[in-house]
């Protein structure tokens, strides 16, 4: 193999190396390469004193330049110690793309932090380049810095999300920005203490450049909103506005199945089997047959969904609530989504099921922010937490491939590494 060729791969410059070819040499553990460094560069670094350095002796340094798990590389170095007649201090010269007592070369160390953009485990990376896991996330704690930089977004999500591990507090806050479809920030704590401390940092200039506040119906958002974005509208993400329906309408489909219709009939075998249907919007449950094979009847599935639903009374007022958000048309003006939520309000309000009440009650007390959701605003789209929503999955899958994380600093690097600076990946 030519040498220059070679070193030129690993990162490492030929001129500090004899020239001559290399040949891998296989052992037990993969291929050794064999270089040897020049000897003549004798400059004294402490009294630069060039004309009376002698070699002292040789030595083997080994680098691991692996970068296939296939396959582990071995650059073994034969480098020169040298001692100076003048001052009587040994020393060595530099390699250019080997620091200090360094291990593995820069070019790999360089690799190794690009990897880590990846949605790789730390484990992976160790095994892909040969090295300790220990290794490999002391390279990520020096290495990686990630310090969220730019202005607050035009349009500005918040949400939140599960960490366990956290010791504050069981979730973080995810900050999104929702024109560029990237994280922008990661706050230790949901609590209104940690939005608050984050918030202050921002002088009002910067505060103002948010236009559009989307969150869902947490009330530590909604001080936070009145509190640093006074002017933005906020936006009550449509997605959780459902999600207090759909939740509903699920609690009375297992009510009614266990306490209304008969054990093993064709209607209790098709509410359990078939929950995922009572959540669906109508026109999209399919247009199949359902066979009950105890009785020998086959019954469409709308007919069957409808007539489970009308087996109870609360049951068909949430589902047909439901439907009618599904239904609504996001292309209203605020006056017209404002009068639909109340109309929506007033129908469960007079319910006399208190579940039903309860988010009723929410309804109206979010009113402006819910039909701020429904109603054509003057972006030209309609905004909503589901980008939010969508970046929880990809910081699942970090979390999945790493096997969780324990320390928070850590983690949070990380998602900021892969879903701010890695949009490819995204």
């Amino acid at each position: 193999m030519n040498n220059n060729t070679f070193l030129y791969r690993v990162g490492l410059n030929p001129e500090n190396f004899i020239n001559r070819d290399i040949e891998p040499i296989k052992t037990d553990e993969g291929l050794l390469y064999l270089v040897e460094e020049r000897k003549d560069i004798r400059i004294c670094p402490y009294c630069n004193n060039n004309l009376k350095n002698e070699i002292k002796k040789y030595y083997y340094t080994n680098i691991n330049v692996s970068s296939n798990s296939n396959m582990k590389e071995i650059l073994q170095i034969k480098r020169v110690q040298y001692i100076c007649k003048n001052c009587n201090k040994t020393f060595t010269n530099g390699l250019k793309g080997i620091n200090g007592h360094n291990t593995i070369s820069e070019f790999i160390k360089n690799q190794i932090i690009h990897d880590f953009r990846q949605k790789l485990s730390f484990k992976q990376i160790s095994e892909k380049y040969h090295i300790s896991i220990g290794m490999t996330i002391k390279l990520f704690d020096e290495q990686v810095t990630v310090t969220p930089t730019g202005h607050l977004p035009k349009v500005l999500c918040i949400d939140e999300y599960h960490f366990e591990t956290n010791k504050d507090s069981k979730y973080i806050c995810i900050l999104i920005d929702y024109e560029t479809r990237t994280v922008f920030d990661i706050i230790q704590s949901r609590q209104k203490a940690y939005l608050e401390e984050y918030f202050n940092r921002f002088n009002s200039k910067e505060l103002e450049r948010v236009k559009y506040f989307c969150s869902d119906l947490y009330d530590e958002y909604a001080s936070i909103k009145r509190k640093y974005f006074p002017k933005a509208i906020h936006i009550a993400d449509k997605f959780h506005v459902i999600k207090q329906m759909t939740t509903i309408v699920n609690m009375l489909r297992t009510r009614v199945m266990n306490k209304v219709v008969e054990y093993k009939s064709k209607e209790y075998n098709f509410m359990k089997k078939n929950w995922k249907l009572f959540l669906k919007r109508q026109e999209d449950i399919p247009n199949k047959t359902y066979y009950h094979q105890s009785s020998g009847i086959e019954t469409s599935y709308g007919d069957l969904v409808f007539n489970c639903v009308k087996l109870n009374e609360h049951f068909s007022k949430a589902y047909n609530v439901l439907q009618d958000l599904y239904k609504y048309s996001d292309k209203t003006t605020y006056t017209e989504a404002t009068e639909f939520i109340r109309f929506i309000y007033e129908r469960l309000r007079l319910s006399t099921l208190d579940e039903l009440v309860k988010v009723g009650n929410t309804f109206y007390k979010w009113r402006h922010e819910i039909a701020n959701s429904f109603a054509r605003n003057a972006t030209g789209y309609n905004i909503s937490n589901g980008i939010a929503e969508n970046m929880n999955n990809h910081i699942a899958t970090i979390i999945k491939i790493a096997y969780g994380y324990s320390n928070y600093e850590r983690f949070k690097k990380r998602v900021l590494l892969i879903c701010k600076y890695n949009k490819n990946w995204i």
